[in-house]
């Protein structure tokens, strides 16, 4: 694997994260909404591929 390969799966799990604590803010409560239940999978499933 080359490193830009690399690279960009580095910046593609850290934009992943920062998305998912952007979204969930320590808030449990943000969990009741579909809206960003949908939004934290997501990202949860693009941080694993």
């Amino acid at each position: 694997m080359g490193n830009d390969v690399i690279f960009n799966k580095i910046e593609t799990i850290e934009r992943c994260i920062n998305r998912i604590k952007e979204v969930y803010d320590n808030n449990p409560d943000n969990l009741k909404e579909y809206t960003k239940q949908d939004s934290i999978i997501l990202n949860v499933i693009t941080y694993n591929l």
